[in-house]
């Protein structure tokens, strides 16, 4: 679990394919594919630059209207099943609230 003042420095922009993941300092840019006629939607995310880049991301998401879910398996590694991350799995759960205008 990531500590509250760390949670308020988080933000995700997406346009088009194309997102950036920004916590504090680091900032990771990318692109991603969606297929929401899977069950769960799944998402498929590359690093552009930093660390794991070229390397593909599986994952399943969940949007609904203030809320975006996703969970990722680890960089090069298989497409979580569910939405659960175990300590020492290396798998990443994040839950993001729409910001408010």
């Amino acid at each position: 679990e990531v500590p509250k003042d760390a949670v308020d420095k988080i933000s995700l922009l997406v346009k088009g394919e194309d997102y950036t993941f920004t916590r504090g300092d680091d900032v990771v840019k990318g692109t991603h594919k969606l297929d929401a006629s899977k069950k769960p939607k799944t998402i498929d995310a590359v690093r552009s630059e930093g660390e794991g880049k070229g390397k593909p991301l599986l994952g399943i998401y969940e949007l609904t209207d203030d809320a975006y879910k996703v969970c990722f398996g680890p960089p090069g590694g298989d497409r979580p099943t569910e939405f659960v991350s175990k300590p020492g799995s290396k798998v990443r759960l994040i839950v993001m609230k729409r910001e408010k205008p």
